[in-house]
């Protein structure tokens, strides 16, 4: 006959590292951790403790939680860019729609396709240059995966595939205050 006390500790660390594709450069290299604790206690003849079989699992899903959110906060720091996929019938279409966040609201600066500046001593891509002002484009349809846009300043015949293409800044919407004054 005894009495005991039984402490259990899952832990789990993700790590990962997103690589810009177009030039190798690394954009992020974070880790999440999650750490989840049980502790019990029995009182009798047997040795042996239930415990909780997903102890693992709850602290690896603490861990891409944290990690999601690291990633989610740091790419907002990333400069966005996108290129002219197709330029047909007075609209121009890039490669970048909802699942990058763009809204039909969104306007965009176009420019010529910058050159690609190699490192001079380990000759990999380090980024672009940003080409000469082309032109701002207005979302008019945003799908998935692409949006087609229509000139907002500027010519749409001057735009080529592969201009580079920034996202403008939002217009910030003051928030009305009680009683309707801004």
């Amino acid at each position: 006959f005894g009495i005991w006390q039984v402490k259990r500790t899952a832990r789990a660390l993700v790590r990962v590292r997103i690589i810009d594709t177009t030039t190798g450069q690394s954009l992020l290299a974070d880790s999440g951790e999650g750490l989840k604790t049980e502790e019990g206690a029995g009182i009798g003849y047997t040795g042996s403790v239930s415990y909780d079989e997903n102890l693992g699992k709850k602290a690896l899903n603490q861990a891409l939680a944290k990690l999601i959110n690291n990633i989610f906060g740091s790419m907002d720091k990333q400069p966005w860019s996108g290129r002219v996929a197709a330029v047909e019938g007075g609209k121009v279409y890039i490669n970048a729609g909802q699942s990058m966040g763009i809204t039909l609201q969104d306007r965009f600066e176009v420019r010529a396709a910058g050159r690609m500046i190699k490192d001079p001593v380990t000759k990999m891509a380090i980024g672009y240059t940003k080409g000469n002002p082309k032109g701002e484009l207005q979302a008019v349809d945003v799908q998935a995966e692409m949006t087609s846009c229509i000139a907002a300043r500027g010519a749409v015949s001057d735009l080529k595939v592969n201009d580079q293409v920034y996202l403008r800044p939002r217009p910030v919407v003051a928030a009305p205050v009680e009683g309707g004054q801004p």
